[in-house]
This record gives structure tokens, sequence and C-alpha cells, in this order.
């Protein structure tokens, strides 16, 4: 199943957002958490099914206190 990780493009709450492609849940948890140590606002992980993680749960996934499954549930 290919991931679309998106973010804001600037500080700016309307901004429009960015999206990257990728390939697996891995890679896409990989640059959600680059881009969250940059600095990016709204970053979100979505799936083709209409299944989105962001927020607190997506950044818990990123440090480690979480478990990313693969239909985006933070466990």
């Amino acid at each position: 199943m290919r991931y679309i990780v998106t973010h804001r493009i600037s500080s700016d709450p309307v901004s429009p957002f960015a999206l990257n492609e990728v390939g697996n849940l891995e890679t896409a948890l990989r640059r959600a958490v680059q881009l969250l140590s940059v600095g990016h606002l709204g970053v979100a992980i979505q799936d083709g099914q209409g299944k989105e993680i962001f927020g607190y749960d997506l950044a818990a996934c990123c440090r480690g206190e979480k478990k990313l499954t693969p239909d985006l549930q933070a466990v």
C-alpha cells in the first residue's frame, strides 16, 4: 500500500499542504519524523482508503512511545 505524508508549507495555519507519496509505512513514518524534527506543522500520514494519523498519536509514534499499525492506528 502507498502512503501520503502531508505537512503545511508554512507556519500560516491556512497555508496549503505539501504531499510526499511513499511506498511503505516505514518510509512514511521516517518522513514524518524528519518533518516534525525540523518543526513542520500539520504533519499527517494518509493511506488510499481514507485513514489518517496526525497530532499527538503521530508524534507519539515518531518518538517510539507508540507503535504505528498498517491501518494508521497508534497502539
